[in-house]
Formats: structure tokens, C-alpha cells, sequence
């Protein structure tokens, strides 16, 4: 019998960490080109690391807008790439 050796992955412990996560994952796609925009709503976390992952984008040229709406939650909208 063959044995599986378990890879450790990183493991967020808050909100805001699995929040940043996901925005760096979707400025990561749109940089890459995989994809021309990302709108994430529903994140707990999101408006927390939203400066920071601004400055995520910033750096891979990509736009970055948090959007928030009467009684809903805040939705943030990444890409498309900027000229």
C-alpha cells in the first residue's frame, strides 16, 4: 500500500485574512489575464483589507473599486487591467 504524505497548506485565521486572500487571488487573475473583471460581494472581512488590496492592485496595474449599497453587502469589483 502506497502512503500520501499530507501537504500543509497556509491557513487563514480571521475574516479579513481569508478576505485579502480572495481579493489578491481575483487582482492575481485579472493581472494574468485569465480573467477581465472579478466582483466579489458577501465577503465577511472585505472592507477591512480593502486599502491594502488597493495597494495590491495598484502594483499589477489592475482597477480596484469597493462598492457599497443601501442593505446590501459590500461588493468589490477588480479589473479590468489598466493601459
Amino acid at each position: 500500500m502506497e502512503t500520501t504524505d499530507m501537504i500543509r497548506l497556509p491557513v487563514a485565521y480571521h475574516a479579513a485574512e481569508h478576505a485579502l486572500a480572495d481579493l489578491v487571488a481575483a487582482i492575481e487573475l485579472v493581472a494574468e489575464g485569465q480573467a477581465r473583471r472579478v466582483v466579489i460581494s458577501g465577503i465577511p472581512g472585505v472592507e477591512a483589507v480593502a486599502a491594502e488590496a488597493l495597494l495590491h492592485a495598484q502594483a499589477a496595474h489592475v482597477a480596484f473599486c469597493l462598492r457599497r449599497m443601501p442593505g446590501a453587502a459590500p461588493a468589490v469589483v477588480v479589473g479590468p487591467r489598466e493601459s
